[in-house]
């Protein structure tokens, strides 16, 4: 019997809805008036999040610099008029002693890539080699360097100089930059890609196998490391027009974006 009843109760029954009306206009605004503010937060905290959208990090490319010597020389400046302020000890076996400093001559802009190589310092090795009568005590008095001389059939003479010198002008090296970037949105996948570079009008989207070519733009933005912009060579930033030649600035520019200098 227990088992009858219990089956009619539940399953052999017709559920008819209910519904209770409470007739109140304040409790009915206050109802109206949670929803709307409920609807209204969904909304804001979609649209300003864009949570439809998924963030994906980019990363760099490998960076291209092309580095052209100093405009200007300088042979007044301070590592140049007291280089012996500028000596230092690297260890028990290796010092530098600079005496001064020289304006080097540059045959031509250098490439490289992810990394820049501006000299500030230069070792030269000066070595003379002379026979016979050139070997004369005179000469031997001339030479400010090391003198060696062997004689296994003919007398031989070398005087070897050694000499460090300064890049007069460093901070005026002028450094071009071309970078891009790369970013898979399909975790590592290569299902879909977009690649750029700042100096660019294009960039490159699709499979890592099919990518196509379309019309982009890449905006490069110069701050320094507190996030404030900086300036290199008279802006902060530069467009994909602005930076086809590269974004170009001093080296002191540079250094001063990143807040240090060559004697820090």
């Amino acid at each position: 019997r227990g088992f009858c009843e219990f089956a009619r109760d539940n399953y052999f029954v017709v559920s008819v809805p209910q519904r209770l009306l409470i007739q109140s206009s304040r409790l009915g605004l206050f109802l109206r008036f949670a929803q709307v503010c409920l609807t209204s937060a969904i909304v804001t905290y979609f649209i300003l999040g864009q949570r439809w959208l998924k963030h994906t990090q980019p990363s760099a490319l490998k960076s291209i610099f092309r580095h052209e010597g100093a405009a200007v020389h300088s042979l007044s400046a301070a590592h140049c008029r007291n280089a012996s302020l500028y000596w230092y000890n690297y260890s028990d076996k290796v010092a530098y002693r600079p005496t001064g400093c020289k304006a080097w001559e540059w045959v031509g802009p250098s490439w490289t890539a992810d990394e820049a190589f501006v000299s500030t310092l230069v070792q030269e090795l000066i070595t003379w080699r002379g026979t016979g009568s050139q070997c004369s005590p005179g000469t031997r008095q001339e030479c400010s360097g090391t003198w060696q001389e062997s004689n296994g059939g003919s007398l031989e003479c070398t005087c070897t100089t050694r000499r460090e010198l300064f890049n007069e002008n460093p901070e005026g090296d002028r450094l071009f930059v071309f970078h891009g970037y790369e970013v898979d949105t399909s975790d590592g996948k290569g299902q879909w890609i977009a690649r750029g570079w700042a100096h660019m009008s294009t960039t490159w989207e699709g499979p890592r196998s099919e990518m196509k070519e379309v019309h982009g733009v890449l905006l490069t933005v110069i701050q320094r490391p507190d996030g404030t912009p900086c300036m290199v060579g008279g802006r902060s930033e530069w467009s994909s027009d602005q930076s086809q030649y590269g974004i170009s600035g001093t080296l002191f520019e540079w250094l001063n974006c990143a807040g240090v200098t060559l004697d820090s």
